[in-house]
């Protein structure tokens, strides 16, 4: 099809949007099984950060789809991102992962996995708010 608008294709929106859709079921159901303690009480501060940050980066991204506006910057996820990952990374070095039983380390490895599925997407819906930024202001993506 030949567009005739400077309208942005939804289709890769809707895509990212619903994909996004899964990153945030992924976490929930990673959530629903408490980490055990002392895990959850060290990884507690890092993972509200990291929720607040992604909750920021969509809320700013809604309001740049609606206003024409660029996407807002991924840096403050990142960083919360990989902040969280330095504390796995130092429980793990203490030896405090190795006596856990499968069942209890599993949701930690899903919600690390999940958080990267959400960084990932999260890049894509950057890419999609300028494409829509550029549209609505009538140059080619």
């Amino acid at each position: 099809m030949i567009a005739l608008g400077s309208k942005p294709d939804p289709a890769p929106l809707s895509r990212t949007l619903l994909r996004l859709r899964h990153d945030f079921i992924m976490l929930g159901r990673a959530a629903a099984t408490p980490l055990p303690e002392p895990l959850a009480g060290r990884l507690a501060p890092f993972l509200l950060h990291a929720g607040a940050q992604a909750s920021d980066f969509l809320r700013r991204s809604a309001t740049a789809l609606q206003d024409g506006g660029g996407p807002p910057p991924l840096q403050d996820y990142e960083a919360s991102l990989a902040r969280y990952e330095s504390e796995v990374d130092a429980l793990r070095g203490e030896g405090l992962t190795i006596d856990l039983p499968s069942s209890k380390i599993e949701p930690l490895f899903t919600l690390g996995f999940a958080l990267e599925q959400l960084h990932s997407n999260f890049a894509d819906l950057a890419r999609c708010v300028r494409e829509y930024a550029q549209a609505t202001r009538g140059k080619v993506a």
